[in-house]
């Protein structure tokens, strides 16, 4: 547990709607997995195995590495980016209905896309690796509240915004949640605290879109503690001001001249002004290995521009919103800008960020 920390403790204190406690995870050593499929059946995973290469095979791989036994919850994010000819094969039986007409939603797309990412890639690479491809869901001691958990209970939300597991669900609630204080004072408090943890300034909806997977546990820890103790920005704004500006000014984060969009705006090491911390994680590895990099370069005969330009002419994208159809979209145009031009282009999800020297395709120091 983070020792010394008053505001913390009493954060901790305070009543947290417990989770339902489901074992999410999934089992090498059960046929199934421990799930209902939906429906999934042979024919499914025949066209599902069809679209699988040594590719998907190697993303699984990292995937096992990092998340142990939640590993099929990441795949259909990790997919969409790490390998997208293999996505784009298996969202094309979806969108065929060829595959997973079962499920509840079948005429939906995406909800089949996910179905089949997660129990096709379990089914196949199982297959692969045997009944002992990986370990159960271990039993771990939350370092925020000192509790003892097993890693199963952890449900998909947690394990994308806050990494491999590492926090009991109890703490990703109040995370997500944010605290209620009775006084303006606790809550200027509670927001600088915040914004120490994650050295930036807040987006309004940091609490639903952080992703701190990728950093160093120390640091996951500080960012944990910083958001359990945050206000909920309905609390906040009824205290401070009607807008999420009028906030941050009214919590001294801000002056008159900052405009926000979407993101939390912070500086890298280098600098170099990042749109999220999953941003500045990128950045801050990228400038640790002594790989120059330079920001926002612009995609040849577009005015679309890339997250990162690397010396070998590589462009790299950190996309942390492919469950958004629009977002989505823009990334495929993206892709097919860089493709035209003859550009190799890299595109980062969250799931990348605790291997990026594997997502970056990095050899002693220098992109490959």
């Amino acid at each position: 547990m983070i020792p010394d920390d008053p505001l913390l403790a009493a954060a901790l204190a305070e009543p947290v709607s417990t989770p339902v406690e489901h074992d999410w995870s999934f089992r090498a050593d059960r046929p199934g997995g421990g799930y209902n499929r939906y429906g999934w059946n042979g024919s499914d995973q025949a066209r599902f195995d069809a679209c699988w290469d040594d590719a998907a095979t190697s993303l699984a791989d990292g995937l096992v590495a990092a998340y142990g036994a939640m590993w099929p919850w990441p795949m259909p994010r990790a997919a969409l980016a790490r390998h997208p000819d293999f996505a784009a094969r298996v969202m094309d039986l979806c969108e065929r209905r060829q595959i997973g007409q079962k499920h509840t939603y079948a005429a939906k797309a995406d909800s089949v896309f996910e179905l089949a990412m997660m129990y096709g890639s379990f089914d196949r690479f199982r297959r692969e690796r045997g009944p002992r491809a990986w370990p159960p869901a271990p039993d771990l001691v939350c370092p925020v509240c000192g509790d003892t958990f097993s890693a199963g209970i952890l449900s998909h939300w947690m394990l994308r915004q806050y990494g491999p597991p590492r926090f009991c669900n109890r703490c990703c609630v109040r995370a997500r949640d944010g605290q209620s204080y009775s006084r303006k004072a606790e809550t200027i408090v509670a927001l600088r605290r915040l914004a120490e943890a994650i050295e930036g300034i807040p987006e309004q909806s940091i609490a639903a879109t952080i992703s701190i997977a990728g950093m160093s546990d120390e640091r996951r820890d500080r960012i944990m503690a910083g958001l359990i103790v945050a206000p909920s920005s309905p609390i906040a704004k009824r205290q401070l001001g009607s807008t999420w500006l009028a906030v941050l000014q009214a919590a001294g984060l801000v002056g008159e001249a900052w405009r926000p969009g979407r993101g939390t705006y912070c500086l890298a090491s280098d600098g170099h002004l990042c749109r999220s911390l999953a941003e500045r994680t990128v950045d801050d590895f990228l400038t640790a290995r002594g790989i120059a990099h330079t920001p926002e370069p612009a995609y040849p005969g577009s005015t679309r521009r890339a997250d990162w330009g690397l010396p070998d002419g590589t462009y790299v994208e950190f996309a942390g919103l492919l469950g958004d159809a629009e977002y989505r979209a823009k990334i495929a145009e993206k892709r097919a800008i860089a493709a035209a031009a003859g550009v190799q282009l890299i595109v980062l999800v969250p799931e990348d960020l605790p291997d990026l020297a594997g997502a970056l395709r990095l050899g002693w120091g220098k992109p490959r």
